[in-house]
């Protein structure tokens, strides 16, 4: 029997970190950033010579650098968190759906590792015994 529950939309999450997160995914992926940080890398260097290749020029691109990596790195997380549990959620219902499929292995990501190593070891013994029933467990 299949569950037609419709899912819950959340296309208007108002929360702002998850909208200003997946905003700076889409803009970041653009050709348009990789050519702004060109853009201000050449204006930078430019702007070298009437700094006097001083220390307060160095100290712009490093700020800028490091301030623009540290937001990105939770920018990334973020939304690789996020796609990460949806496609945890699409596997489990397809483990859910499928009458063969071990219903153990739903959620297996948020089991302990004790579990987990369990699993891991059931499957290499699987692959053994498939190996040696079609004849490559002698290579």
């Amino acid at each position: 029997m299949v569950d037609d529950t419709p899912l819950p939309q959340s296309e208007n999450d108002s929360r702002p970190f998850p909208h200003f997160s997946r905003w700076c995914e889409q803009q970041a992926s653009r050709p348009g950033a990789s050519i702004a940080a060109l853009i201000f890398i050449g204006l930078w260097l430019v702007a070298g010579p009437f700094y006097g290749w001083s220390s307060d020029w160095q100290l712009i691109i490093n700020t800028t650098s490091s301030v623009i990596t540290l937001v990105m790195v939770f920018m990334i997380q973020n939304t690789q968190r996020r796609d990460t549990q949806a496609i945890q959620l699409k596997l489990d219902e397809l483990i859910r759906v499928d009458g063969e499929a071990r219903n153990e292995l739903i959620s297996l990501e948020a089991k302990p590792e004790t579990a987990v190593a369990e699993i891991r070891s059931a499957f290499e013994e699987l692959r053994e015994t498939v190996e040696e029933e079609s004849g490559r467990g002698g290579r």
